[in-house]
């Protein structure tokens, strides 16, 4: 489970939004399978899909399924119009609202910049692939591969023979074996990536100096808030290895995980096997500074989100979890809760938290000391304006909506993650399904905030 799931989704001024029907779920699906909808910005259209098998089908604007999708690439804006590419190796199909795109040429890859409004393709042409992008063209070059747009910067893999060149933005590096991942620092000054070599062995390197290779790279590569340090952890044939700014994190036992704050100081966390009640049981602990922690962690932190200069992770077990909080100048704070904890959201400043818990009651929500639910499944958010924590939620009964321990239902059956708030944070508006008159209605449903 991700240690935040971030629900709010920043849509223009919606101020004077009302409730409204978007659609109508289809009437028949495959036996077992699950309508999921992919809605616009605008939180007043959406799209479907389902999943088959191992494959997610589209059931797109004109009414079409298309269970042939490569990539799910957007919304076109202003249009709200779905874009995605489909087809295969041999023959790939850009749809923009259901339709193929065929003005733009034999199109291989796609991305949306400038909010959903600049639409950039990869196309075949002769002499290899050629990239266009508003009034830029790139190219051509044998391939281009892993197009993707990060804060409006395009960024992509130019394949010439046995080289590789990788451009994010205006920066431009070679790469020894294949780029899979790209991380661009907080402030956007280094890009790191990690790359798969001959050997099947994976290579962490930032702004083009090489680092330490394993059997894969751990759970990313992590800039620090200022972007001047940088963590990882290689995965190794027994066991895992942290690095910090290029060297080795000095440790006894395996390092799970890695990360640097602003100063350099390095955080890891180190893991080991202690006997249970059902066999070996892996332990957790802080190690800052290159001092362990005394407080020995139920499982070790896989895995810690930044909010405002601290970062935040969590140590489950099926009975506990412990929230652990390394502020910026290194200092540790732990908070034990019964129950599994799934999402954490703390607040910018770090004061205030929001988690989701599960426990043999069922699933809870627990916004500072109330805990409130229990229910089906829940999803949180926070207003930055106001500090205040909010939450959807699923129950038999429907669908939940709060602020703090203010609570009102919906006229919803279920709800679909994410929800929308204004700019102005005086209107939520969630999207979901309306069981009535033997169908299932989409509906978005307008909530204020104030």
């Amino acid at each position: 489970m991700r240690l935040v799931v971030w629900l709010l989704l920043a849509v223009g001024r919606q101020d004077d939004a009302v409730d409204a029907k978007i659609g109508d779920a289809p009437a028949h699906l495959p036996v077992g399978c699950r309508l999921m909808l992919h809605c616009a910005p605008t939180m007043d259209r959406t799209i479907g899909s389902y999943l088959l098998g191992d494959r997610e089908v589209f059931l797109l604007e004109n009414g079409a399924e298309e269970p042939g999708v490569l990539k799910w690439i957007g919304w076109k804006m202003p249009e709200r119009a779905s874009v995605v590419l489909a087809g295969a190796e041999e023959r790939r199909r850009l749809l923009v609202g259901g339709i193929e795109e065929k003005r733009l040429g034999e199109v291989w890859d796609a991305a949306l910049l400038d909010g959903g409004r600049l639409l950039a393709v990869v196309v075949r042409a002769d002499g290899g692939m050629v990239l266009k992008a508003g009034e830029r063209t790139i190219g051509p070059f044998p391939r281009i591969d892993l197009l993707r747009a990060d804060a409006d910067r395009l960024a992509y893999v130019a394949q010439t023979g046995d080289r590789a060149r990788l451009v994010v933005g205006d920066r431009a590096f070679d790469a020894v074996g294949r780029p899979r991942q790209i991380f661009v620092s907080p402030d956007g000054a280094s890009v790191a990536w990690i790359e798969e070599l001959s050997d099947r062995r994976q290579q962490a390197v930032v702004d083009g100096r090489r680092g330490a290779a394993g059997r894969s790279i751990h759970h990313g590569i992590h800039f620090s808030p200022n972007g001047r340090h940088v963590a990882y952890v290689t995965r190794e044939e027994k066991g895992f290895r942290g690095w910090a700014d290029g060297a080795e994190v000095r440790s006894e036992r395996s390092v799970v995980a890695a990360r640097v704050l602003d100063d350099g100081t390095v955080v890891a966390v180190e893991t080991w096997s202690e006997p249970g009640r059902s066999g070996p049981e892996a332990r957790g602990r802080l190690v800052v500074r290159g001092a362990p922690q005394e407080r020995i962690l139920p499982r070790p932190v896989y895995d810690f989100v930044l909010h405002g200069a601290s970062l935040f992770g969590v140590a489950r077990s099926e009975e506990r979890s412990v929230i652990v909080r390394i502020g910026p100048s290194g200092d540790v704070a732990y908070e034990e809760t019964p129950g599994r904890i799934g999402t954490l959201l703390p607040e910018p400043g770090g004061k205030r938290r929001a988690f989701t818990v599960a426990t043999k009651a069922g699933l809870f929500v627990q916004i500072d000391e109330a805990r409130i639910g229990p229910f089906e499944r829940a999803d949180l958010f926070h207003l930055r304006f106001t500090g205040r924590f909010g939450y959807v939620a699923q129950k038999k009964s429907g669908v939940v909506f709060g602020i703090e321990r203010q609570s009102t239902q919906l006229a919803l059956t279920e709800y679909v993650s994410p929800i929308a708030v204004t700019r102005t944070e005086m209107t939520a508006i969630v999207a979901g399904f309306l069981a009535q008159n033997r169908k299932k209605e989409i509906w978005r449903r307008v909530v204020a905030l104030e």
